[in-house]
């Protein structure tokens, strides 16, 4: 009877090791039958015998004329299906003179003769086979002079177009003008082609004035990374401004260098030493600080127009806080929104805004207004600012995300924003809280999320494992305890009772 338990539970276990082996094993012999076809594949050898010349792509010069007399661009792709590229060479003009071409297929060629020439191309392979039909035709005309786009420019603007290379290496007295907006007038001699960019691919210079340099309202800017020969001192002039006491910005921070020469009928006229981006505000009015009496917000010294009582941003309360934060201006408004989302933040959180400026129709051109940010709390003491330049049209809507300093402290703040345009200014602010601790979550577990697939295999794996242990353990003690049993018995009776 033992015995025939013990066949049992060794069934048991052999189908628990089929279980867990089982698809390894059926890996093993997937793999095998796969290798070993694979090992059936038939192998072939090819031979190819070369018999052709090399090929050759000539890349520059271009068929086209240049103009420039020297430094011409030769640039080639040889190859040879077959064999190696032993050797390169060109002629040029179909002189008898050979001239090498380095491994790397680039070499500089120099031609100064005017009107037409042409280069022939030769490559030889590793079994001697030469290519000597690949040539190129190309012109010389150094009175052409580079290619000016500047075709958004009037008024006074120099014409670069129709000068010749040389002239264009040497321009004095340029000017740029925008009929209305204002102009640059150049100082010191500008070489159009003094930026240190090397060209040899290019058949032509192209100085794109149009795409590098600006001139509009209240704003003249100039890309020295792509034109920096326009670095130079220059006398600029601003239209159309309505400003009391002008004073001038460069990349929106006030110019220390900068030196106003006139000012007259919304004209200005100012010096600079060098390029980057002009505009112009009001210089700032400093009043003495008068202390606040009577209700916060209600005319007291505050530019903001705050209240300086705490401000709840809970709904439940129906405060508005933004109508004790929005101060129109005359020219435009502008309002700020921060979303129920953003309101409460913690360390590491963006702030978002929606940010919406109104032109409240006295313009109908587009014009570029100063954004000031700054994040403030109930005390009006500034934690954070910032300030960029916008064009506004009719309406402009954008979001703005600022990622707050690492070492922000918490506490209730206001994020305002000032709208700056000559001297007109609108204003408006939004409160917010930030917590500088990390947010801390509950965890929200299940015992789908704990255990996957296989780690349920494997514990029902286990359990049957201790189900057999605990059959075997009482099948032994079972029969450990018929053992006694029987001994204490007389058989010798148990026979004579039969």
């Amino acid at each position: 009877m033992s015995h025939k338990r013990i066949s049992i539970a060794v069934i048991i276990l052999i189908i628990l090791v089929l279980i867990i082996c089982g698809f390894k094993l059926a890996g093993i012999i997937g793999n095998f039958i796969f290798d070993a076809k694979a090992t059936a594949e038939s192998v072939y050898l090819k031979v190819n015998v070369d018999s052709t010349p090399p090929n050759v792509i000539i890349h520059y010069p271009l068929n086209t004329t240049y103009n420039r007399p020297c430094d011409i661009f030769l640039n080639i792709t040889a190859y040879d299906e077959m064999s190696q590229v032993a050797m390169r060479w060109y002629t040029i003009d179909n002189l008898p003179v050979n001239y090498s071409i380095p491994y790397y297929n680039n070499a500089s060629i120099s031609v100064s003769g005017q009107g037409g020439h042409i280069i022939r191309v030769y490559v030889r392979d590793s079994l001697g086979f030469v290519n000597d039909s690949e040539t190129v035709s190309f012109e010389i005309n150094t009175s052409l002079g580079y290619v000016v786009n500047l075709t958004t420019y009037t008024g006074n603007t120099t014409n670069i177009i129709n000068l010749t290379t040389t002239e264009q290496e040497n321009i004095t007295d340029l000017c740029l003008e925008k009929t209305g907006y204002g102009k640059v007038n150049f100082k010191e001699p500008i070489n159009l082609s003094d930026d240190g960019k090397w060209f040899e691919d290019q058949p032509v210079r192209v100085f794109d004035f149009d795409a590098n340099t600006l001139i509009t309202y209240n704003k003249i800017f100039i890309n020295t990374t792509e034109m920096p020969q326009l670095n130079k001192p220059a006398t600029l002039q601003l239209e159309d401004l309505n400003f009391t006491n002008p004073r001038i910005l460069k990349d929106g921070v006030v110019c220390s260098d900068c030196v106003i020469e006139e000012y007259n009928n919304g004209v200005l006229i100012f010096n600079v030493t060098s390029f980057s981006e002009y505009s112009v505000e009001e210089t700032p009015v400093e009043t003495p600080t008068t202390p606040a009496t009577g209700n916060a917000g209600g005319g007291g010294s505050s530019s903001r127009g705050l209240f300086a009582k705490e401000i709840n941003i809970s709904e439940e309360t129906g405060q508005n806080p933004y109508k004790e934060l929005h101060k129109p201006g005359t020219l435009f408004d502008v309002r700020v929104l921060v979303p129920q989302k953003y309101t409460e933040l913690y360390k590491g959180d963006s702030l978002v805004l929606e940010v919406t400026a109104l032109n409240l129709g006295w313009q109908d051109k587009i014009v570029d207004a100063l954004f000031e940010y700054e994040i403030i709390n109930y005390n009006e003491e500034v934690k954070w600012s910032f300030v960029e330049t916008k064009a506004i049209d009719k309406t402009l809507t954008f979001i703005k995300t600022i990622t707050l300093p690492e070492n922000f402290e918490g506490g209730n703040y206001i994020i305002y924003i000032k709208l700056k345009y000559g001297s007109d200014t609108a204003e408006a602010g939004y409160p917010f809280n930030y917590y500088d601790n990390f947010l801390v979550e509950e965890l929200q577990s299940s015992p789908k999320s704990i255990f996957d697939g296989s780690l349920v295999y494997l514990l029902i794996i286990l359990a049957l494992i201790l189900l057999f242990i605990a059959f075997m353990y009482y099948e032994h003690k079972k029969f450990k305890n018929l053992s006694k049993i029987i001994k204490t018995v007389d058989v010798n009776k148990l026979r004579k009772r039969r």
